[in-house]
């Protein structure tokens, strides 16, 4: 799949998760989403406004296109190791424990992802 098509895809599926059905939380009129590439460039390059999103309570969404393991061997270890971190940093942004409630999601045909919602803050939101 060309990186075109990639980026295009991510697209689409941000846009369909930003505007389905908001989850509890303070602020319901606010939802903000964020494509990245890997785990870690939300916090790297979107702070202090995801924090910012996070604590005020508003539908915060972020895709992850790839977990940055396409070169290191053996690569669930390392993938899933980079996810643990980011979970771990929601949870500490939004001041709560580090408990996510996971599901799979199919956005289009063919297409499968892992849906994490912060349990005590299911307004964040992480696509793995």
């Amino acid at each position: 799949m060309s990186r075109l098509a990639v980026a295009l895809m991510a697209a689409w599926v941000a846009a369909v998760l930003l505007w389905s059905p908001a989850a509890a939380g303070p602020d319901r009129s606010a939802r903000y989403a964020q494509v990245v590439a890997h785990p870690d460039d939300d916090l790297l390059f979107m702070n202090p406004d995801l924090l910012s999103s996070v604590r005020s309570g508003a539908e915060t969404s972020t895709i992850y296109l790839t977990s940055g393991e396409s070169d290191v061997r053996p690569p669930e270890p390392y993938a899933a190791s980079r996810r643990a971190g980011s979970r771990a940093a929601f949870a500490a942004m939004a001041g709560v424990a580090d408990e996510w409630d996971r599901r799979a999601v199919q956005p289009v045909p063919g297409v499968f992802a892992e849906e994490d919602r912060l349990r005590a803050q299911p307004s964040v939101r992480l696509v793995l």
